[in-house]
């Protein structure tokens, strides 16, 4: 993400992330968005993800929960 501008938007808005398939894309991806909505300090912070397919989508989604509920803290 880089980081803050003074003004407190982010110094890089796009990325691009290219990862072979079955190496972990939804686990990433469900960490970061957690961060996101838990420890980057934005209040009322909105995480959304898209996909083709409700069952595409929905892998992200359970991989959040997993991690959710596999920490105290979260």
């Amino acid at each position: 993400f880089g980081w803050r501008r003074g003004d407190g938007t982010r110094r890089f808005r796009t990325s691009y992330l290219e990862v072979a398939r079955k190496n972990g894309k939804s686990t990433l991806l469900a960490g970061v968005g957690l961060y996101l909505l838990v420890a980057d300090g934005e209040p009322g912070a909105e995480i959304y993800t898209a996909a083709t397919k409700r069952d595409q989508g929905r892998i992200i989604f359970q991989e959040s929960q997993r991690m959710v509920r596999q920490s105290a803290d979260l």
